[in-house]
Parts: structure tokens; sequence; C-alpha cells
């Protein structure tokens, strides 16, 4: 076997860790519609989805050239809830900041890259298509390939004949080469001679001055479609966009807003995920259930029904692993109850008891208790109230009285706070994984509504658990998905008491509860407001009115 081309000296190899040590990942950035993101990472590396190349920038000020792969003042988060991603690095007197968000454009997606100079005086932009990606499954395909060309025309810069970035305008700077155009940038060298090469660690650049309060922007796609800068919307719409999408099925206001602002990122990673999931659901693969449950907890109701279709036909005959198949049985369960539709629910119910009763046989019993508590609620949306409320029963003898009672779902804040605190500054989790989105979005839905069914009887729990440290805030929760319907409902504080208003938009009768802020307390009615008991004896001395505890 022939030893692949060596690579010229001075140009990274490896992901994008050898030039950043400790990377903490990336994020996914992509559309409803596309099922092939793109990903960036912690220093705004721009890699879409397969591709052997990705996009990098590079900014020059008054004294040096910053290089965020290796900058350690390099911050990032989300904007709003949907992949919408800042990446800021400081330089002097300000910031450079990097944004990276998705579009589709005549049916065509595309990532777009913005780059604004948040500084008082004049800098230098570099953008460079790099011979490597940010997973290790691509890191090497483009630096040994000999084939690998890079062209930089003046609006656009192509890889092996293939349009990947659009610019704004014609650049002011170019240059394609084999050794690595980062050491010229950093040495402070023009970038001028060729615009085009090809060969082994082929790459290239462009640059732009970037006047202090002013941004470019760049459209990078994989597909060989050119989309001009100018025909993109703006990271604003495309953030009410997203968020608009996540808030229309419910939306979660905590006195932490951490955790409000994680729970809606996560919700939108669920969104852009949903691709697939119905071939994992029917082929009853682990995490499949736990993203159809957190699908349908986040009111994504359009996202539900054809994972549950995909469960039509299926018979299994044995189980290897109890555990993904009750998740599934639980997800559909409680997607269907949440759709509320009966005909739908019927349809599947045959299914779904018989993967129960292959749970069952395992003899485990959180599996178990998640399958019967998941096959009560496909009961309940067909209508099938006697049976539902057995099994609901014969799931909380097994431990399982709540959608949240998997062992792999975080329970309570402090596990909550603690996934949180795992995740990136993006709120991604590993490589950005959905599965550990979906058993955060579980948990911490649970910490504002709960469905269960005490003495034959459903009940909906108003804040089944309202930690100390809250006390004194305010929760807002708007249009929530329950399998008792719509909530909507809000914690006001009068002195030591808090006023409960609710309003519910119920598909079958419940008895609602706030446990946690007064046990005594219960209502059959859709709507209303209370004073509750509170917890005086676990507070400081009351606020002036109008004044929160937090």
């Amino acid at each position: 076997m022939s030893q692949p081309p060596a690579v010229p000296f001075g140009l990274s190899l490896g992901s994008r860790a050898a030039e950043r040590a400790g990377s903490s990942g990336h994020t996914l950035v992509g559309t409803l519609d596309d099922p092939a993101p793109a990903v960036v990472d912690h220093g705004g590396l721009v890699q879409p989805h397969g591709a052997s190349w990705s996009v990098d920038w590079w900014i020059g000020a008054d004294d040096r050239w910053y290089l965020p792969s290796r900058e350690p003042t390099v911050r990032q988060r989300r904007l709003g809830s949907g992949p919408v991603i800042e990446t800021a690095v400081r330089i002097p007197s300000g910031d450079a900041i990097h944004r990276c968000y998705p579009v589709a454009v005549g049916g065509v997606t595309a990532t777009v890259i913005e780059i604004e100079n948040d500084s008082p005086v004049p800098v230098a932009l570099a953008l460079a298509v790099r011979p490597y990606g940010i997973s290790d499954e691509t890191d090497r395909t483009g630096l040994t390939d000999p084939t690998t060309g890079m062209a930089v025309q003046d609006r656009t810069i192509e890889v092996d004949g293939r349009t990947v970035v659009t610019l704004p305008r014609r650049p002011n700077e170019r240059l394609a080469s084999t050794t690595d155009i980062s050491d010229s940038v950093a040495q402070g060298q023009a970038l001028t001679g060729a615009a085009e090469c090809s060969g082994p660690g082929a790459n290239a650049a462009v640059l732009y001055p970037l006047p202090h309060r002013t941004k470019l922007r760049f459209v990078v796609s994989s597909d060989g479609h050119s989309i001009a800068p100018t025909d993109v919307p703006d990271v604003e719409a495309v953030q009410r966009g997203w968020d608009s999408v996540v808030e229309a099925g419910g939306r979660f206001e905590f006195p932490d807003n951490g955790l409000s602002a994680r729970l809606a990122g996560a919700r939108a990673r669920l969104r852009v995920d949903g691709h697939g999931l119905a071939d994992q659901v029917a082929g009853l693969h682990a995490g499949a259930g736990r993203r159809l449950q957190a699908l349908a907890v986040s009111g994504s109701v359009q996202d539900l029904r054809v994972p549950l279709l995909a469960l039509a036909g299926t018979f299994p005959t044995k189980l290897s692993d109890p555990g993904p198949a009750a998740a599934i049985v639980a997800g559909a369960g409680t997607g269907l109850a949440v759709m509320n539709d009966p005909e739908l629910a019927a349809d599947l119910l045959e299914v779904l008891a018989q993967l129960t009763h292959l749970v069952e046989r395992r003899k485990s019993d959180d599996a178990s208790g998640e399958a019967l508590l998941g096959l009560s609620h496909a009961l309940l949306a067909a209508g099938q109230l006697e049976p539902a409320t057995e099994l609901a029963e014969r799931a909380a003898r097994f431990g399982h009285q709540f959608l949240a009672d998997a062992t792999d779902v975080p329970a309570g804040l402090e596990q909550i706070t603690t996934a949180i605190e795992s995740a990136s500054a993006t709120g991604a989790w590993a490589r950005d994984d959905s599965l550990p989105a979906a058993q955060f979005v579980v948990g911490a839905r649970s910490l504002a509504l709960a469905e269960t069914v005490v003495d034959g009887i459903g009940e909906l729990h108003l804040l089944p658990d309202f930690p100390t440290g809250w006390l004194g805030g305010q929760v807002e929760i708007h249009q929530a998905a329950t399998v008792y319907g719509s909530a909507s409902f809000a914690i006001r504080w009068h002195g030591y008491r808090p006023a409960l208003l609710w309003d519910l938009e119920l598909t079958r009768p419940v008895t609602v509860r706030c446990p946690a802020l007064d046990p005594e307390w219960s209502t059959v009615e859709p709507r209303g407001e209370a004073l509750l008991t509170g917890v005086a004896d676990q507070l400081p001395e009351p606020p002036s009115e109008g004044d929160s505890f937090a």
C-alpha cells in the first residue's frame, strides 16, 4: 500500500483539538427540514455535514492577529432557543463576534457566518477554508487526497470545482496554497499569490477590512449552491423564528433564567434531530423512546405522527433488552395522550400491549413500570379509562408514578443543575447528541408539571417540587402540553403566601393540585386563582408589597 502524501510543515493535523487542546465538542446548526446540518465548534470553526473541509476566521487587530482556535479569551453562547451560535474573541478595546445560523432560501439550506467588529477601531478579517473538519471521521480526508483543489473567485471560494462559500464582495486579498496560510497571516504577510491550488493540504483564505461597529456576512454550503449574502435573513429574524417555533409548544419561565433558557434550547435541539426518528422507533433503538417522549411534553405534535405510525405492524416476539422497548411504549403513550387522537391510539394499542408484555417477561421492575405507565396513557388516549387507571396503579407499584420516574431522566433541581453544568456554553451535551437533550427536557419539564393517577382519579400536579431557592420567585408556564390537555399557570407572591393562577384547556377530566406549595389544596375547575398556604417556615422576613424574595 502506498503511503499518503506528506503534509506540508506547519499545517494543522487531526481534529480542531490539535489547535485548541481540550475541545469541548461542537453544536449542531440545522433547519427543521434539513437532515444534514452543519456543526460549529467552540472556537467558531464551521463544518457542513459530510464535508472534509471547514471554514475558519481570523482577526487582525492593531497589535497582532487573533486566531480564535488558539485564543484563551474565546466565549460562546446560544442566542435564543434555536441553533444560532455566537462566538466572541477579545481584541483590543472590544470583541470580534462570529455568529453562525442556518437558513433555507429557495429550497436550498445553507449556513450563514456573520462576523462583526464590536470595537471602536478598524480591524482586518480573514475567512479561511481549512483542509480538515471538526470530527475525527473527516479530519484527514482533505489532507491526504491529492485531488483536493481550492480556488478563490471574485465572489466565491470553491473546493474541487464546487462553490462552498459565497462572499459578500470581491476580497481585498486572496490566496490559495498547499502550505498553511494561517502561518503567513500570523506573521503579517499579505495574502497575495495564486488564487488556485491543488494537492494535499490545500487551503484558501480571503481578507477584508472590517471598520468599527460593522459586520460582514458569508454563506456556506456543501452542495455547490451559491446563495448571495444579501438574500438570507438576518440573525435577529432567524432567532425570532426559532423562538416562536419552540414557544408554540409551550413556554416555561422559572425563577432560574438559566434553566428556562437551557430547556428552550434542548427543545429546539430535538426539533433539528427529528429526521430518522421513525426508523429508530420502528427498530426499537435505544434512546428513540426518550426522544419521542421529550417531543410530546414539548408540545411538538407535528413531529409525533410519523414516528408513531412507524410502530404500526411492528410485532417483535422477543427482546434482548427491555429498556429501549419500555421507553418507546412510554414515549408513544405520552405522545398519543398529548395528541388526543383516539383513532390513532386505538390502532397502536395492540403493538404497544405486545411490547409491554415482552418487557414484563424480562422481569425488570424499572422497565415494566415505565412500559405499563406508557400503555396506560395510550389507553387513556383511546378512551379506555378503566383499564388505563388499572395499569397506572400497577406502574406505580413498580415505582413509576410520573413520566420522569425513568432512571435515565434527571430528577429534581439538583440533578437538573448537574446536567446543565455538564453541557457546553451553548447547551450541547457530548457531541451535541439529542438523547441527553431529551432526557433533560423530560426531567426539567417535571419541575413544572407532573401527571399521575391517585385512587383511580387522574391528577395534574403543578410545581410538584418547589426548591427552596425559588421561594418568592415568579413562575409562568404558558400552553404546556400534558396528557390531560394544555396547561397555563403562574405563581405570584403576597407576603409569605403564593397566589396561583391557572387556565387549563382540558381534553379529559382531571384534579389539579399544587402539592409543594399547599398539600391540601385541589380543584377540578379548569381555570381560576387561589391563595395557597405556602411554606412560611422556610422563608426569611416577607418582602414589602410588590417585592419578591428572589
